[in-house]
């Protein structure tokens, strides 16, 4: 395998709760070094954004992760180089600015290549504008988490790699290529003492596009059914007076059932009124609701977590592997998870995670696990090992610089 290449990978900040809360929480680090920045955010173990380049680096291959939209941190860096930024925030376009830097951050480090996180996330001709500008770049590989929102946004991209194999189906102009990439996670040492029993880490889908319906569906059926604690980011939008009364007699009915089916069939009901927007989980319990958690705290949550629960959006196509799957086990969690299409390609079903194909198997498999800890403790076990042994960062980065050393031959 060739490692004499010269991987850039850039990552952008997307939440910036997280972002904001670490400089939050450290005053002084605004205007600390570029380098001490970094290592604190390193500290918070949020992998999206500097988990590859050490692995790179330990296989002999030159790398940098770039947080390319971190403005304190990139507006560190450009000061520390000396770069002459004549801006002004309020009345100039700061990504403008923010997009020069990371330009001259490249065209001194003159990569080879870019593999970037989550194509997504930039705006069509982003990256046909890096490479008119930084002429060492032979070649620029993103990470496919999602659809892209729009077909442009493939501009100037040769290739994806893909994170579950029904990405791998989808359209683009030219010749981009496509190769299956699944999430990564490096397995943390195991918890024996679990604090929360059943968990439930991230977005709850309530405001926005449809392609949460199903997530919120469950997860308000599992909070009532299954003593669920999700801890999550929801939208508190503000309803008429009318729609209130609505939500508040579904509230009612919630409240005044004891029969699991019944309340299956109201949580379908409330779901199936989506259009995009429905109320937050913690109108309808609040109880069950804590606030989002990122960074070293979630992993924390993750480790304290008996069972977690993880399902993915209607955009993933009958197809699992999202991040937290990786997250959760290599954090010794029992994961329940859909029963995709390939999920014996990561996992085996009902050994090393337990899986679900209805909303009332996933109740009746969670309160199983809930009366079993020891089982879910067995299968907690078993799922860390498969993600310590197969699916950990230094495999993926050997795969990353394969593809690498496959597309530059051409």
């Amino acid at each position: 395998m060739n490692r004499d290449i010269k991987i850039a990978r850039i990552v952008a900040a997307h939440y910036p709760e997280f972002i904001r809360s670490i400089y939050a929480n450290n005053p002084e680090l605004k205007s600390a070094p570029y380098s001490e920045q970094r290592d604190v955010i390193k500290e918070q173990e949020f992998h999206q954004y500097f988990g590859y380049e050490d692995h790179f680096r330990g296989m002999g291959v030159e790398a940098i992760d770039i947080v390319w939209d971190l403005e304190s941190l990139q507006l560190q860096w450009a000061k520390e180089q000396g770069l002459s930024l004549d801006y002004d925030f309020l009345t100039e376009d700061k990504m403008q600015v923010i997009m020069s830097i990371l330009v001259e951050q490249l065209r001194r480090f003159k990569p080879d290549v870019l593999f970037v996180h989550n194509a997504r996330l930039y705006e069509g001709g982003f990256w046909q504008y890096i490479k008119e500008r930084v002429p060492s770049i032979r070649w620029i590989t993103c990470t496919m988490g999602f659809p892209l929102r729009n077909k442009m946004q493939a501009y100037g991209i040769d290739s994806f790699l893909c994170c579950v194999p029904s990405f791998m189906q989808e359209k683009y102009s030219g010749t981009v290529e496509k190769e299956l990439f699944y999430y990564c996670y490096d397995a943390r040492p195991q918890k024996t003492h679990k604090n929360i029993p059943f968990s439930f880490f991230g977005s709850t889908g309530n405001c926005g596009t449809m392609h949460h319906r199903t997530r919120y569906e469950y997860l308000l059926g599992l909070t009532y059914n299954a003593d669920l604690k999700v801890y999550g980011k929801e939208s508190s939008k503000i309803y008429t007076d009318n729609q209130r009364a609505v939500w508040s007699d579904y509230l009612k009915e919630l409240r005044n059932s004891s029969d699991s089916a019944k309340v299956l069939s109201i949580c379908k009901e409330i779901a199936d009124k989506k259009n995009p927007v429905v109320p937050p989980l913690a109108f309808f319990n609040h109880q069950a609701v804590r606030a989002g958690l990122f960074g070293k705290a979630y992993l924390d949550g993750l480790a304290d977590s008996l069972v977690t629960f993880n399902i993915h959006t209607e955009h993933a196509y009958g197809d699992v592997g999202n991040m937290r799957m990786f997250e959760a086990t290599g954090n010794g969690a029992c994961m329940m998870v859909e029963h995709g299409r390939n999920i014996q390609h990561l996992f085996e079903p009902d050994t090393e995670v337990v899986t679900y194909r209805s909303i009332g198997e996933a109740v009746d498999k969670a309160q199983w696990l809930l009366q079993n800890p020891a089982k879910a403790k067995e299968i907690g076990a078993a799922g860390y090992l498969k993600t310590k042994t197969h699916h950990s960062f230094r495999s993926r980065a050997e795969q990353v610089i394969e593809h690498f050393n496959r597309v530059l031959q051409k």
